[in-house]
């Protein structure tokens, strides 16, 4: 066997396995997490959905007025997305007055009830404090058929950052847990940085739209 080569198999959950191989690359580098999700079209971002009671809930609504506001794709049987989530819970307690938070499940329930309850009980579970939305099942195509202005979901989770114009600020494809080491600590720092300088532009811009209808009266 050659020492550069890796065979293995992949299994996610009990109802999907496949086999994999790989050769090193010395000159290999992974793509920008930043650039792999992209918008394709203007339209806005805008959906209408399930929350875990079951009654509708749409995007965008007055408690999303005036906030940045993340929207993470993601599912409850996902590893990464529970990484994601501890942040997001850590990030939403320290800006829950300036910032807005949906997760958006997707998940491997076969009713929309049993994915409703699979979503509630890891609300409780984690003390999620935002809303939980029920996007569809545990798919790909199914992610992108809630947000078709997107080129593709590759990855489960995907976070969508959007200031408080409704303008989308950056997508970020994946998520690197605690344990990747710097890669975990490089992205809290700079998304907290992000969210920061996108909170206070919001402030600037909310005193500068007082101080413009001030002068008008």
């Amino acid at each position: 066997m050659r020492n550069d080569t890796l065979w293995g198999e992949f299994y996610s959950g009990t109802h999907y396995k496949t086999n994999w191989f790989a050769v090193k690359n010395e000159s290999f580098e992974l793509r920008d997490p930043e650039k792999l999700t992209y918008l394709v079209n203007d339209d806005p971002i805008e959906f209408k959905l399930a929350n875990i009671a079951g009654d509708h809930y749409s995007f965008p609504n007055k408690s999303t007025e005036n906030k940045v506001v993340l929207i993470q794709i993601m599912g409850t049987w996902c590893p990464n997305c529970m990484d994601e989530t501890n942040y997001l819970i850590d990030l939403y307690a320290k800006h829950k007055n300036d910032i807005e938070i949906i997760g958006i499940g997707f998940e491997v329930g076969k009713t929309e009830e049993a994915k409703r309850n699979t979503i509630l009980k890891y609300k409780n579970y984690m003390n999620i404090k935002y809303p939980l939305l029920v996007g569809g099942s545990a798919c790909k195509p199914c992610a992108v058929e809630v947000f078709p202005m997107l080129n593709n979901i590759m990855s489960f989770p995907t976070l969508l950052i959007i200031d408080k114009k409704g303008e989308v600020r950056k997508i970020h494809t994946g998520f690197s847990g605690p344990s990747t080491g710097k890669y975990y600590t490089d992205y809290v720092t700079h998304t907290d940085q992000f969210i920061e300088k996108l909170i206070k532009s919001s402030l600037f811009y909310n005193s500068f739209l007082k101080t413009l209808q001030s002068t008008n009266m």
